[in-house]
This record gives structure tokens, C-alpha cells and sequence, in this order.
């Protein structure tokens, strides 16, 4: 019996050679193989191929979630040798359609698998991570939200409008006093953002992003833009509205969501928005978030 003997166990493979290499592709992999051996009532475990720097931040993304995490091999040759098993007999490639994972960056299997197990496993905050209870912003008695703004240089689409969110600030500390709003992430963003009482900046904090999701994990709902940072609540059941700007990635959008507005798995308390990130737009979805915390009808 090999290290790896497929009876008792859910073998996936990242490699780092041919899966697109972005963190919320990470995250819908490991989705995946939660539930697929959630459905064949074995454990899942994991292997990376190709030893680079960016496959070593993507594995860390794994401690958050109950994926075994095996090793790093150099070669697809060096690991079908050492494990005795080929890399057609593990997960994503075992799947059938393996254009269809998220190791490619796309969310079929998952809708398909969802509709089959009814549930995500949500992240959840590291043991041995960051102490987050020692945050001074964290026991405030505040609900605190989780807000991703995506500002890439390098991809201008579904950048964060951050003029409409500073507005939305605003309204905000105003309207809703009991609310804070953690900024994730280590994007560029307007110094006024830094100015906000009902706004806490995590980079200043901390700058490793294994520690903002710890934080988030400690949070109530998110709001921001489609990236990254974004799959871990748009896989979990809390709330959420996200945007997405009309135009970005729309063939891929009308491939992926079918005959739906939305991604399948979305609850009623979830918002994954066609659609720019307007003041005007902000306010009513936020009020939806704040009636949904209200209610408190779902899990984490």
C-alpha cells in the first residue's frame, strides 16, 4: 500500500506549473476537496508541486481550513515516484472536468458540489496565528465587518470607487455607530481612509496577511470587491455583499452563473453584485447586512 493509497484518503495536487496561481483559485481548490471528501467519507490532503515563493504563500492560505498539508515536491516526475501514484488519480484532475476547478479558476465543480453537500466549511482563525483577542479595536463592543478594497495597478477593473466608500464611511459612523469596519489587505489606498473613527486599517497593525485572516475570521460579515480575499466569506454562510463591475471577466460571469444572477450557493443574507460600488448601492445592501446580523438565522 503506498503513502498515498486512494481508498482512505482524497489526494489533491497545486501544481504551481499549470493551476492558476491566485489566492482565491487556492481557495476554491481546498473548497473542493473539503467537500468532495466530505461526500467519499475520507480525509483530504494535500501536496504542492513546483517549489516557488508564490506556492508557499498559497500553501499557508490551507492552515485555516481542516486540509492536511503533506509536502512540497520540485517536479510532477519527483512526486508521482516518491508517493507512487499518478497525478490523473488525484484531485483536481481526478474530477472529470478538471478546466472546471478552481485550480483554473473557476467555481462549476464547487456550485456542482455544493448542491450536493448543502454547506461549506468555513475558514476559520489559526491556533497558533495571531492573538487577535489582544487587538485594541477587537473589545470595543462593536460589530466589526471585514472590508477588502481592491486597488491593483495592474488590473483597474473592479478596483475599489474609494470617493463612494468614504461617502459610505460617512453615512456609516453616523447612521450606525455601533459598526466597525476592518480594511484588509495591503492595497494602496486614500490617506483620508486612514482618517475614518469607524475604520481601522489593519495594515497598520500588521502587514502579513495570514494575520488579516485570522482578523477576518474574528469578524461578523464582509463587504468589498471581487478578489482574493473575498472567496473566503463568498464560501462560507456568513454575510456578505460583494462587487463586481460590470464588464470584468463578463463572458467568464455569464459561463459561470448560467441562468442565475449569482453564483447557486449564494443564501438570501448574500449579495454578489454585477455592479459598480456606489454610494447609492452601499447603503441599502449594508442595511440588508445589518438586518441579517439582526436576525442571526445562519451560521459562521
Amino acid at each position: 500500500m503506498s503513502a498515498c493509497d486512494l481508498r482512505y484518503v482524497l489526494l489533491g495536487v497545486w501544481d504551481s506549473d499549470q493551476c492558476k496561481n491566485y489566492l482565491g483559485s487556492m481557495i476554491f481548490f481546498i473548497q473542493e476537496m473539503i467537500l468532495k471528501s466530505k461526500l467519499l467519507k475520507v480525509p483530504a490532503e494535500m501536496f504542492f508541486i513546483g517549489n516557488t515563493q508564490n506556492t508557499k504563500k498559497l500553501k499557508e492560505i490551507s492552515t485555516f481550513y481542516p486540509v492536511k498539508f503533506r509536502g512540497y515536491y520540485q517536479t510532477k516526475k519527483q512526486f508521482e515516484a516518491e508517493e507512487g501514484v499518478g497525478l490523473n488519480d488525484c484531485w483536481p484532475y481526478s474530477s472529470g472536468d478538471v478546466l472546471s476547478t478552481g485550480a483554473f479558476d473557476s467555481s462549476l465543480t464547487l456550485q456542482r458540489l455544493y448542491k450536493e453537500t448543502k454547506s461549506f466549511v468555513p475558514f476559520s482563525r489559526r491556533t497558533d496565528g495571531l492573538k487577535v483577542d489582544e487587538l485594541n479595536f477587537i473589545n470595543l463592543n462593536k460589530k466589526l465587518i471585514s472590508v477588502h478594497l481592491k486597488n491593483n495597478p495592474f488590473d483597474s477593473e473592479s478596483n475599489a470607487s474609494f470617493e463612494e466608500w468614504l461617502q459610505f464611511f460617512h453615512w456609516a459612523n453616523r447612521e450606525c455607530p455601533d459598526f466597525l469596519f476592518i480594511i484588509v489587505g495591503n492595497d494602496n489606498r486614500p490617506d483620508d481612509l486612514h482618517k475614518q473613527s469607524n475604520v481601522v486599517v489593519l495594515e497598520n497593525y500588521t502587514q502579513d496577511f495570514l494575520d488579516h485572516v485570522d482578523v477576518m475570521a474574528h469578524t461578523e460579515a464582509f463587504m468589498g470587491m471581487s478578489s482574493g480575499p473575498c472567496n473566503l466569506f463568498l464560501l462560507s454562510n456568513s454575510p456578505y455583499v460583494i462587487f463586481k463591475h460590470p464588464g470584468h471577466h463578463y463572458k467568464k460571469m455569464i459561463s459561470e452563473f448560467g441562468e442565475n444572477n449569482s453564483f447557486s450557493f449564494c443564501s438570501p443574507h448574500q449579495h454578489f453584485l454585477i455592479n459598480y460600488d456606489k454610494f447609492d448601492i452601499l447603503k441599502p445592501y449594508f442595511k440588508k447586512i445589518v438586518s441579517g446580523l439582526k436576525e442571526k438565522s445562519f451560521g459562521t
